[in-house]
């Protein structure tokens, strides 16, 4: 109770001194969250607007800070400036904190959620508590998780099932070791080409088709017109937020609860507005030649079959048990 009204003599101090004058600055917590997207991202500019929902949800006693990976210079700063304390959260994929000689299990692949409906699912679920006690090795603290984007097919040519990709050269990006598993598994070869030469591939026709989510690029607009786009292609990417174990020890326990909730919402809100971004992409897409196709119940089977098969086949079996965990199989 002393520190409490320490620290509101303190605000009030602080009030006092501003008004006489007149200038505005804060006196109270602040907490900053770092992100590993650009400042031009979806990402970052729906979490802006958060903000001011953010600290309206812990009561106005603390204020929100966002920061992207582009303002601080590089994605070694992003972890490095929080273990140091600079930072209290980092949101990212999966593949961040690998970078980071992190063991975050298949945390990297993006196969690991079926779709952004089964993401949805995963918030207060036993898969999420797995989850955390994989960062818990590293002091710190799972906070909540954002879908960022859904895989989609995009082929030069119609398809009506699975069947069509045998025999098709299909790009993926380097480092996707999930999707050019799957695509074998599908009789499809994988091809990969960096993404600034994709479309370039594809308009050439060194590759039939590519991988990749949509929701973030314009560049699906100038593929071929009549060519087929896959819907439910299985996968997505995942954003995860974490925060340094000792985060809160300078606040009080009341607003540390708040700010908890605040950010656990802040990033399913953010995940909902990514999807439908997309969706509103693909109604587009839709509009403007392209099919988008939807596979069939027999075809995600064989689908869900390929995904395991990858899994058997480049996973361990403690990787594999918390892949098969979060989806459910």
């Amino acid at each position: 109770m002393l520190v409490n009204r320490r620290r509101f003599a303190l605000r009030i101090a602080c009030a006092a001194a501003l008004s006489a004058m007149s200038r505005v600055a804060w006196c109270g917590d602040t907490v900053r969250m770092v992100h590993s997207f650009s400042e031009r991202s979806p990402v970052h500019l729906f979490l802006e607007e958060l903000v001011p929902r953010m600290e309206a949800a812990a009561d106005y006693n603390v204020r929100f800070e966002v920061y992207s990976a582009v303002e601080l210079g590089a994605w070694d700063e992003l972890m490095y400036g929080m273990f140091e304390g600079r930072y209290d959260f980092v949101l990212g994929p999966g593949s961040l904190f690998a970078a980071h000689r992190m063991d975050v299990g298949p945390l990297a692949r993006s196969d690991l959620f079926r779709s952004f409906d089964k993401w949805k699912t995963f918030s207060g679920s036993v898969a999420e508590v797995e989850i955390g006690s994989l960062f818990e090795k590293y002091d710190l603290e799972l906070m909540g998780s954002s879908w960022l984007a859904s895989e989609h097919l995009v082929a030069r040519w119609p398809i009506g099932s699975v069947e069509d990709l045998r025999g098709m050269r299909v790009r993926v990006g380097w480092g996707s070791a999930e999707h050019a598993e799957l695509l074998e598994a599908l009789g499809a070869k994988a091809v990969k080409i960096p993404v600034s030469e994709s479309y370039a591939a594809l308009i050439k026709g060194d590759v039939d088709a590519l991988v990749e989510p949509i929701g973030w690029t314009d560049l699906t607009f100038r593929y071929a017109s009549g060519g087929t786009i896959i819907r439910n292609w299985i996968g997505g990417h995942v954003g995860w937020l974490v925060g340094r174990k000792n985060w809160q020890d300078d606040m009080d326990p009341f607003a540390a609860d708040l700010v908890k909730m605040a950010i656990t919402s802040a990033m399913i809100d953010l995940g909902d507005h990514l999807e439908e971004l997309e969706e509103s992409k693909l109604d587009e897409l839709t509009g403007s030649g392209m099919e988008v196709f939807q596979l069939g119940d027999r075809d995600m089977r064989v689908f869900r079959d390929a995904v395991r098969q990858s899994w058997r086949r480049s996973l361990d079996s403690e990787d594999r048990r918390i892949a098969e965990l979060i989806d459910g199989w």
